[in-house]
């Protein structure tokens, strides 16, 4: 039979190893550089003011909006310094030799309702380390976004050989 002491000792030691968890398990952390080979958090527009596109990205989101709609997508996992499936180029329209601070985040979409559940490769890197600019995109099927069926299929089907990234010049807000 175990006593309200013993009882007692035991809420305690499970608390204690909480509270040390907490203080001792890394954390996300958004260091706000532009530069940084991390998941470019923050505000990003594109440059064409006559067709507005913005991505807006968190530690654990990623949404793009334009004039012609807007999407959201969980960050699912993080790559950082290399491309999936063996790509050296970004896209089609970047030289890899520029390229530095290269990564992608395997995203499943939440909204708009069409493609939500389904999975695509956000990618990201940039051509110099002073300009500040970042170029992104996520995989296309022709003109469609790309959707995949599991996280796996985004990763090896979503490649600059197959023509599905053609990224765009984003600024910091």
């Amino acid at each position: 039979m175990v006593t309200s002491k013993v009882r007692r000792a035991r809420i305690l030691g499970v608390a204690i190893l909480l509270v040390i968890a907490a203080l001792v398990l890394p954390v996300s952390c958004d260091t706000g550089n532009s530069d940084d080979a991390t998941v470019p958090i923050g505000e990003w527009t594109g440059p064409n003011p006559d067709f507005p596109d913005s991505y807006t990205i968190t530690a654990t989101t990623v949404s793009y909006t334009s004039t012609f709609g807007s999407r959201e997508a969980a960050i699912i996992s993080v790559t950082e310094g290399s491309l999936n499936a063996g790509d050296t180029a970004l896209g089609s329209n970047v030289d890899e030799a520029n390229t530095v601070r290269p990564g992608y985040a395997i995203i499943r979409y939440t909204e708009p309702v069409d493609i939500a559940d389904s999975y695509n490769v956000f990618r990201w890197g940039a051509l110099d380390d002073a300009s500040g600019q970042k170029y992104m995109a996520e995989s296309y099927v022709g003109f469609d976004i790309g959707q995949y069926d599991t996280a796996e299929a985004a990763r090896t089907g979503a490649t600059t050989a197959s023509g599905a990234f053609f990224l765009g010049e984003y600024t910091k807000q």
